[in-house]
């Protein structure tokens, strides 16, 4: 009897508390009945060792439910605790149809605990990123009591435009004030600025140093050593630097070697009036140059200080000119026109070479000597600069000159250098008006193919040009001495076909009536 009342109990307990998630954990405490065959009995006065078993699973069961009871029992408690402050319990608890009643209560108070409560149960979690703050209270400062105030220049003080000094700030909207130690913008006017004369528009990110004497009131000035950053479009360089030795500002007189190379994005440079000298390689590898204007005051150019400034289109030097390095325009592939300054009598060594639309050089002056390669590769060039005071045309001057179709070498010339004509594939007449030359070497007039007269001088100290008119054809030779002359100085000289040599003297003596 008390064994039937013990499950009965259990069977109660179990059908309010039992989870869900888990009823066959809570199930496994209460034992099944095994059924065993009829037949299977005990031998007499022995013990069934299946009933004893039997007898010991509900008191374990029975000891596992009383814990559990136990704790929820507790929570019970705590729950009724918390939302009774006053001590009292529920007014009621309903009943089961079971007769459990603790266990209803429990299945009311928590119904997921209930085996009847059906997944999925709904958990609604807040994520904390939801949590908004209330927002702050409205700040009703106004600006300046922020700290923002509306600066506005007020005073320089004793700061320029060239040199930093204390500027006073007042703010339009308080009475605040501030110094701060800095430049005051230029002030321009007719394309210079009022205060210390500098170029409008002037390029100001340029490193320069300053020389002089020493002496306060002796002659300064000052150098350009280059150009930083990026400029691009026009650049205009600054005529003046403030010297701080001298506190004052200083013409700049100088661009110094590599002071503005490779600036591919400059496409104009205006260099200012106080410049004299403009150092070697100075502009070269700007390849977008387009245009540039040379200062009545230059007086020195250095070499390669065009160079490779393939869009350049007009170079004219102005004659204050006195000093050309080599190579000063060569590869500028676009220049169409330069003119030559008055103050230079040798055109120097790669003057214009490889400008292939060079058609037009002025020239003021009277040229002494021609540098080797001087024109080569001027592809356009139509006409030679005035030979009439030269003296020496060097290697290579006009190889490749395509546009030459007559060349006049005056009395003055003593030495013609090897390939000196080479490849003008028009050039048609060449006149040699020196009787005598120091030298005429190699290849000069090789593969001028267009060639068909050439007066040769009567005497050449040095002769290699073995090979001077090679592919050319059906050309006539004016020799002003006799046959015999000819053979002292020509005899190597190899003569293309149809060649025919015209002996001057020998004419003069057939004509000669004695």
């Amino acid at each position: 009897m008390k064994d039937q009342q013990l499950q009965g109990y259990i069977n109660g307990i179990r059908d309010g508390f039992i989870l869900e998630a888990q009823p066959r954990a809570l199930a496994a405490l209460i034992p099944a009945e095994e059924e065993k065959p009829a037949d299977v009995l005990p031998a007499p006065g022995q013990k069934s060792r299946a009933r004893s078993k039997k007898r010991w699973i509900p008191i374990v069961a029975a000891a596992a439910v009383a814990v559990t009871v136990g704790l929820h029992i507790g929570l019970y408690s705590g729950i009724v605790a918390l939302t009774n402050p006053g001590g009292s319990g529920p007014a009621s608890a309903p009943s089961s149809p079971g007769g459990n009643p603790l266990g209803d209560l429990f299945g009311s108070l928590f119904p997921f605990l209930s085996p009847e409560t059906e997944p999925p149960y709904e958990v609604t979690i807040r994520d904390l990123d939801d949590v908004t703050e209330p927002p702050p209270p409205p700040d009703t400062r106004t600006e300046c009591e922020k700290g923002n105030h509306e600066w506005v220049f007020d005073d320089p003080g004793d700061a320029t435009c060239y040199r930093a000094g204390s500027v006073l700030y007042t703010c339009a909207s308080c009475e605040a004030t501030k110094t701060e130690a800095e430049k005051i913008p230029h002030v321009h006017k007719d394309g210079f600025c009022t205060v210390c004369g500098m170029i409008e528009g002037a390029w100001e990110d340029v490193t320069m140093e300053g020389y002089g004497d020493g002496d306060l009131n002796g002659d300064t000035h000052a150098v350009i050593l280059l150009v930083q950053g990026e400029p691009s479009g026009k650049l205009i360089l600054p005529n003046l630097y403030y010297s701080a030795f001298w506190d004052r500002m200083v013409p700049v007189t100088e661009i110094r070697s590599h002071a503005v190379s490779r600036q591919t994005a400059v496409t104009e440079v205006v260099i200012p009036e106080t410049v004299t000298v403009i150092g070697n390689h100075a502009f070269s590898g700007c390849s977008a140059l387009e245009w540039v204007n040379f200062p009545e005051g230059l007086t020195s150019v250095g070499t390669n200080a065009f160079h490779g400034c393939e869009m350049l289109r007009m170079a004219h030097l102005p004659n204050s000119v006195v000093e050309l390095g080599e190579g000063v325009f060569q590869n500028c592939k676009a220049l169409e026109s330069a003119t030559f300054p008055a103050g230079v009598e040798d055109i120097p060594i790669s003057m214009y070479s490889g400008c292939e639309k060079l058609s037009l050089v002025n020239y003021d002056g009277d040229i002494r000597t021609i540098g080797i390669g001087a024109f080569m590769n001027c592809r356009s060039l139509s006409q030679a600069p005035p030979l009439h005071k030269v003296t020496s045309i060097g290697t290579s001057a006009f190889k490749d000159c395509e546009g030459l179709t007559e060349i006049i070498l005056p009395v003055t010339l003593r030495e013609l250098g090897h390939t000196a004509f080479e490849s003008c594939g028009s050039l048609k007449k060449v006149t040699i008006e020196a009787p005598s030359l120091a030298g005429i070497y190699t290849r000069v007039f090789w593969g001028c193919t267009s060639l068909k007269e050439i007066t040769l001088p009567k005497n050449v100290g040095v002769f290699s040009g073995e090979e001077m008119f090679s592919q050319c054809n059906a050309l006539t030779i004016h020799y002003p001495g006799t046959r015999e002359e000819w053979q002292k100085t020509y005899k190597n000289l190899k003569l293309p076909l149809n060649t025919k040599v015209i002996f001057e003297a020998d004419e003069e003596a057939d004509e000669d009536p004695a």
